[in-house]
């Protein structure tokens, strides 16, 4: 039948959404049972008899005569009766399952359909009005299968046969009542035994199969909604406007019978609808108007905030007659999706924005706003009515909730070895952090680099490299209490410093993620104190300088500093520049006691030595002085006696502080 049908694919749809196979559709590597219907028989009245035999072959099988689509482990089955008995009130569909399993093990299954009414009145709907006026449709469905149908209207007019479907017809009473009796019965040229249909009352005022908006639902996109009406069994004027104008009668969107129709919203604001419909006499639905979910946003860890927008309730609407909403009431539908449950729960809703306390924050929530819609049509009497209206659904994935990127990393260079990572805690997310990842990134592959757990109140990260070879670039992601992991970071960098004969250059590189670089600052160690100090100070597109090395003794010092426009400060790495030993000896030597150029000592720049072997010797290559220090000198004097004028050699042995060792000689003129 038309609408049993319906409910068995609704009921079936349902089990196949949780993965369960209808077994009427046999699974694969399955057999094909079997098994008839005594007489042919596939419809009757209720009580109905029927009789099963077996044809499959197979003495192992069994039977479910009520089959609605479950698997096969929640089977109510019969192995012993042939003759299950259908009784029910209403008429529906009964599926008989056999199963079982042939002589070679293979299960087999068969499927047979019996549709049952508990008598012979048709499927019709009826609308009436004014007392004295009744419409009636009999439509041709399945259900309608009989051979010819007859209606008594309840009054002196003889009974009406009709032969065809489908049919309708508007009865006008010549007298006024409250209620009248009428009868609708199918008949068949075989009669089957089924009892004739009572008579049935009804209200002759607004009563029947008036129009009525069960449900209003957005679809997901919030682009269309899904309206929903019954009625009579026939075409009905569908009328949307936008919640800020009205009705233009007699203009409708589109003309359906009664069911389920998509159609698109107008504009961004609330869209309204109303259903019409005039057999003689004017039938409204009453007005049904559109929800809004607008977000879903987390607020903590055990919180999500519903934005909704409430309906409100404006003057009378008008297609001929008149419409009010008179009030609506909001409730909240909430669905709680782990990956093997699905929780449903119900809350009342008052005013937007509205908490919803959560205890998993690690999981899927999906949200609808349900309202119910109360109102009356007409004039005197009003017909009372009611609508259901639901929002779109939206859902939140706490996990896979992408929470925005922590805003302020920079980076810097402690020391040769260690650069240091630091970052603020992002003070916009509700939801406490409960790890960061800290990533490199170089040629472009991304990896791991460390991860943290409980973040202290100031965060960083410190990472060992050889800071003098490379510039080193870092981004961040965290994760909160939820599992949600945070977009990536902005890509940070170390400035790498690089010197050659004094030249100093530094790599282009942004060492800030919430800032850019406003200058570069040369700070030079002095090497006696070890005091920093800036001497120099360059615009953001200078990447070198020549530095000056004169007055240095051992080694000169350099590292840049980064300034951002925000205020930020980054360090490079140092570089030390070695400085070269520089000795000078005179090429003549006069110790004649005047006063002038009567010591022979070596003179230069000593700073990186850390040893000295100096000798002098005669032109027989006899060691006549030696010392150790640079501060010893010679007087001319070997053995107490004043050394012959004439040429003199020398030779400096010296050991640097890194290792090296350099060799000086040469001669000098010993004058009197």
């Amino acid at each position: 039948m038309y609408r049993i049908g319906h409910i068995v694919c609704f009921l079936l749809w349902a089990l196949t959404a949780q993965g369960q196979a209808n077994l009427c559709t046999p699974p694969a590597n399955s057999g094909v049972g079997g098994f008839d219907i005594v007489g042919g028989i596939n419809e009757g009245c209720s009580p109905l008899r029927v009789e099963v035999i077996n044809t499959s072959g197979s003495t192992n099988v069994y039977y479910d005569f009520d089959y609605r689509g479950q698997d096969l482990s929640t089977l109510k089955y019969d192995t012993l009766s042939k003759f299950p008995l259908f009784a029910n009130t209403v008429a529906r569909n009964y599926e008989i399952l056999q199963y079982g399993k042939d002589a070679s093990g293979k299960a087999i299954y068969a499927c047979k359909t019996v549709s049952v009414r508990p008598n012979l009145q048709p499927e019709f709907s009826y609308s009436t009005c004014n007392n004295n006026l009744l419409n009636l449709i009999i439509p041709a469905t399945s259900a309608n299968n009989f051979d010819y149908y007859t209606i008594d209207w309840g009054d002196t007019s003889p009974i009406q046969n009709v032969s065809a479907l489908p049919f309708s017809f508007s009865k006008s009473y010549s007298t006024s009542d409250l209620t009248r009796n009428i009868k609708v019965q199918g008949h068949n040229t075989v009669p089957n035994g089924c009892a004739p249909p009572p008579f049935k009352t009804i209200a002759m005022d607004g009563g029947g199969d008036v129009p009525k908006i069960t449900s209003l639902e957005t679809l997901p996109g919030g682009k269309n909604v899904k309206l929903t009406f019954t009625g009579q069994f026939d075409q009905h004027d569908i009328y949307q406007r936008e919640v800020d104008k009205s009705y233009t009668y007699p203009n409708s969107i589109l003309k359906s019978n009664p069911g389920s129709i998509t159609l698109p919203i107008i504009g961004n604001k609330a869209n309204c609808f109303m259903v019409y419909r005039n057999p003689g006499c004017i039938q409204l639905s009453g007005e049904a108007c559109t929800i809004s979910l607008d977000s879903i946003v987390p607020n903590g860890p055990f919180e999500n905030i519903v934005n909704w927008e409430s309906f409100v309730i404006g003057g009378p609407q008008l297609i001929l007659q008149t419409s009010q909403v008179n009030s609506v009431n909001y409730k909240l539908n909430i669905q709680e999706i782990e990956p093997n449950t699905i929780f449903n729960r119900l809350k009342s809703l008052a005013v937007s924005p509205s908490p919803d306390v959560i205890t998993k924050c690690n999981i899927k929530y999906c949200y609808q706003v349900e309202a119910l819609f109360s109102g009356t049509w007409g004039q005197s009497p009003w017909v009372p009515y009611t609508s259901k209206v639901l929002s779109e659904v939206k859902c939140i994935d706490r996990k896979a909730l992408k929470p925005p990127s922590i805003e302020k990393t920079w980076v810097t260079v402690e020391d040769e070895t260690l650069i240091k990572f630091l970052y603020t805690n992002p003070v916009s997310w509700p939801v406490p952090i409960d790890s960061v990842y800290l990533y490199e990134e170089k040629n472009s592959n991304t990896a791991l680099f460390s991860k943290a757990v409980n973040i202290p109140a100031s965060p960083f990260f410190e990472i060992n490299k050889n800071t003098i070879d490379d510039s080193y670039c870092f981004k961040m992601t965290f994760k909160d209490k939820c599992e949600s992991v945070s977009q990536f970071s902005d890509l940070v960098c170390t400035v790498n410093l690089k010197e050659n004969n004094a030249l100093l250059n530094w790599s282009e590189e942004l060492p800030f993620s919430s800032e850019n670089i406003q200058s570069y600052k040369i700070l030079e160690t002095n090497e006696n104190t070890g005091i920093e100090s800036e001497i120099s100070n360059f615009n953001s597109s200078v990447l070198s300088e020549l530095v000056d090395l004169s007055g240095f003794d051992k080694e000169a010092k350099y590292r840049i500093k980064t300034i951002g426009d925000n205020g930020g400060e980054s360090f490079s790495n140092s570089v030390e520049i070695p400085i070269d030993v520089l000795l000078f000896l005179p090429n003549v030597f006069t110790p004649n006691g005047d006063g002038n150029n009567d010591l022979l000592q070596i003179k230069g720049r000593f700073g990186r030595v850390k040893s000295l072997n100096f000798q002098v010797l005669n032109r027989w290559g006899e060691v006549v002085y030696r010392s150790t220090k640079f501060t010893d000198s010679w007087d001319g004097i070997i053995n107490g006696k004043q050394a012959s004028i004439g040429t003199y050699f020398y030779k400096a042995k010296i050991l640097l502080t890194d290792g090296e060792e350099l060799i000086k000689s040469g001669s000098f003129e010993l004058i009197r």
